[in-house]
């Protein structure tokens, strides 16, 4: 009976040696994977850090050029501009948002606009345009288009030859001399002219400096590195 006690005793002892030896190598192996698991984590947290410092960077040097790049015949009027790096494949970018700044409220939809100067020209915007405006004294050489802008203090303006572009009066203006003015005249008092001037509403001279006369500006605040 002792010796069977003892057999019995050391399969016991043996079972649970070997029970806790399994355990163990269990332990050791999960144990194992999540040191693995935290070390890829690190790893992956590491890479994003390190890949939004450097996109960051990229969108603080592109961000006060990137809306003057778009182009002006784009129709809208808001847009949103994305920072990427190419080499990523994951979705991390920062985002601005340009808004349009234009010399006209709307286009002009016929030659001759009389008392429509509040109606179709933002005057809050003119500090950003006025040095491009031709001199009412410097008539056109070319059949390019051009935009002129007469103050209060010009009303009468003398033309000799065909013009192509757009006439803006801050009040009355009367036109004498000979020619013909192709595109369109916005005033902000009465027009009249003389009867060897015309005036011809042209939709190309019209679009393209309606066009021209506007720029995009990154909006204030507007960056962001999340979708919305």
């Amino acid at each position: 009976m002792a010796m069977i006690r003892l057999r019995y005793q050391g399969m016991m002892t043996l079972a649970l040696l070997v029970l806790l030896s399994s355990m163990l190598l269990i332990f050791m192996l999960f144990d194992d994977d999540v040191l693995r698991s935290h070390s890829s984590l690190t790893l992956q947290r590491q890479i994003y850090v390190a890949h939004n410092i450097d996109l960051q960077q990229l969108s603080q040097r592109q961000k006060a050029t990137a809306c003057a790049e778009i182009p002006l015949d784009s129709a809208v009027t808001v847009t949103r501009i994305a920072f990427e790096q190419p080499q990523f494949a994951d979705s991390n970018r920062h985002y601005i948002w340009c808004r349009r700044q234009a010399l006209f409220k709307q286009s002009p939809k016929k030659g001759i606009n009389e008392g429509q100067f509040n109606r179709m020209i933002h005057a809050e915007s003119l500090s950003l345009f006025r040095d491009k405006f031709e001199p009412p004294d410097k008539l056109p050489q070319d059949k390019s288009d051009h935009l002129y802008w007469l103050d209060n203090t010009k009303t009468e303006w003398t033309i000799e030859g065909d013009i192509y572009g757009i006439i803006i009066a801050e009040g009355d203006l009367h036109l004498s001399g000979k020619g013909i003015i192709r595109g369109a005249v916005i005033s902000g008092g009465a027009i009249s002219t003389d009867e060897t001037v015309s005036i011809v509403y042209r939709k190309a001279t019209v679009t393209n400096l309606v066009q021209l006369y506007s720029q995009w500006q990154r909006a204030e605040k507007s960056w962001h590195d999340f979708t919305p």
